[in-house]
């Protein structure tokens, strides 16, 4: 497994190793365990690759840096990528499908460091409960992470800023 130098910059830069809003989260993988986070994915307990060339199997060129905190799902980094896209994919289907929540680790971390900020004192059910995220807000995120992501189905972003 090849972690570009892209990610580890990324990994500096980004003050937490998880988000949390509501129900929502993502946990973010340390740079020292990226490799045993890979078992399930590339490879198995015994360290064979689980990558093949048939469809709905896993590419080599992506890594599992992190995944969603409440349902499971990796997050994964495309090292293929020019730009090192961000990708997530259901868990437990029997193939993967992922597509894409950032066109790239830059814009990723620019989209979790803006839902960062909206998070604070919503982190739980019972926060969010008490402290809803005004509709204003939401909208102005989810435009703001639109406009980082040219070209991205936003769908993952707008469930992920649920106030339920």
């Amino acid at each position: 497994m090849e972690l570009p130098n892209a990610y580890g910059q990324f990994r500096n830069q980004i003050p937490f190793d998880e988000i949390s809003f509501g129900y929502s989260g993502i946990e973010l993988f340390p740079l020292e365990t990226i490799g045993s986070e890979q078992t399930g994915y590339s490879v198995d307990p015994t360290g064979q690759s689980l990558c093949t060339n048939e469809p709905g199997s896993w590419k080599s060129a992506w890594v599992v840096i992190g995944r969603d905190s409440c349902v499971g799902d990796p997050i994964i980094l495309d090292s293929a990528s020019v730009d090192h896209m961000v990708l997530t994919a259901a868990y437990g289907e029997g193939q993967w499908n992922p597509y894409p929540i950032s066109v790239s680790i830059v814009a990723f971390q620019a989209t979790l460091q803006a839902v960062a900020q909206i998070a604070c004192g919503r982190e739980s059910p019972v926060a969010i409960e008490h402290n809803p995220l005004p509709d204003e807000l939401r909208d102005a995120t989810l435009s703001a992470i639109s406009a980082l992501n040219p070209g991205i189905d936003i769908d993952y972003w707008e469930c992920f800023l649920e106030n339920e």
